[in-house]
């Protein structure tokens, strides 16, 4: 697969996750969620720093499973968007 595919024009990026993202797309996805998600907001979870340290942890176990992409802004070179992907298989027994 190539490193990105080019969007709307050539503005955005579409790309795996890889290690050198990590940080950045970690960070999004935990801003995004704190802000955002129902179950955060419900529960409060931004004033749990032990909460936000486990989300972050699980953020970037999904992260490193190398099924998430990232959408990048090429003129400024930040993340404008990303999710996380994992894969749940059901066993049939």
């Amino acid at each position: 697969m190539k490193d990105c595919i080019n969007i709307l024009n050539g503005e955005f990026q579409m790309l795996r996750v890889t290690p050198n993202l990590y940080d950045e797309v970690e960070d999004l996805l935990a801003n995004v969620s704190l802000k955002y998600e129902f179950g955060c907001l419900v529960t409060n979870l931004k004033e749990s720093p032990l909460a936000i340290a486990e989300l972050r942890k699980v953020i970037r176990h999904i992260l490193s499973l190398g099924i998430s992409f990232a959408i990048r802004h090429v003129e400024s070179g930040r993340i404008a968007a990303a999710i996380a992907n994992i894969i749940f298989e059901k066993l049939i027994l």
